[in-house]
């Protein structure tokens, strides 16, 4: 892997864990926006477990390439579902 690769996995890890450490651990910040966004608060846990779960992968990904995509493919996956339940949501109001 080129030292640009690694650099970008490594803060694409870092950014993961830090957004899924405050979801899980049920920090101010993520819960009041689940319910500014009207969205139940299971769904913060499971983005959170996805969010953690990708940063495995690309964790994982450093010896074994076909990690990172998997991981590329679990974050495609959560923000699609972000997006078609948020706007299942609002199409609600």
């Amino acid at each position: 892997m080129s030292i640009v690769s690694i650099t970008l996995q490594t803060l694409l890890i870092l950014m993961f864990l830090m957004a899924s450490s405050g979801k899980l651990r049920g920090a101010k910040t993520p819960i009041e926006e689940f319910e500014k966004l009207r969205l139940p608060q299971w769904f913060r846990v499971v983005t959170g477990i996805v969010e953690l779960v990708s940063a495995a992968a690309l964790i994982i990904g450093y010896w074994y390439a076909s990690w990172v995509a998997t991981g590329a493919l679990l974050i495609v996956l959560m923000g699609e579902s972000w997006h078609k339940y948020a706007y299942k949501i609002h199409l609600k109001i």
